[in-house]
């Protein structure tokens, strides 16, 4: 967990403090007060207030990253730990997805490699999902098979299923 030393914005203060002590030092020492000294004065005093405890929520990143309720006014989470939570959880969730994706993938290729025809009755219930009426694939000659089936051995063929005795 980074505590709040750790933020961008507090080394960035620090960096533009010792500056402006740096500046302070080179400055001519007769001169009245400037308006800059009364500037670095309340940077020491923000900077000061910060390290304290009290300024601090539980988990070390400023109370300034708390996110407040709408309706009370009181600190409700820290939105840099929630942040890092969510992407945990991202992370989690998309590795899981990963591995389901290969387990699927090598079903897929087991299945491909087993390449049988459909029985006819897999035909027929294949078409009343398909909410076809199975009697309408059928012709007037009594010899030839139903339309549906040989749709699906057309299909078959041309994908290189071999066809066994059924």
């Amino acid at each position: 967990m980074a505590i709040h030393t750790d933020l961008p914005i507090y080394r960035t203060g620090v960096q533009l403090l010792s500056l402006a002590v740096k500046a302070q030092q080179q400055m001519p020492r007769g001169d009245s007060r400037p308006v800059w000294c009364e500037v670095l004065d309340a940077d020491l005093h923000m900077l000061e207030e910060t390290k304290d405890d009290d300024a601090l929520q539980p988990c070390g990143h400023p109370k300034s990253l708390a996110l407040q309720s709408a309706e009370s006014g009181e600190p409700l989470y820290c939105e840099a730990c929630d942040d890092k939570s969510g992407r945990r959880d991202a992370e989690l969730r998309e590795s899981e997805l990963a591995a389901a994706n290969v387990a699927l993938r090598e079903r897929i290729a087991g299945l491909e490699a087993q390449r049988v025809p459909l029985t006819d009755e897999q035909i027929a219930d294949a078409v009343r999902e398909a909410d076809l009426d199975w009697h309408h694939g059928w012709t007037l000659d009594e010899t030839e098979a139903n339309r549906f089936t040989q749709l699906v051995r057309a299909v078959e063929r041309a994908h290189g299923i071999e066809d066994v005795k059924r």
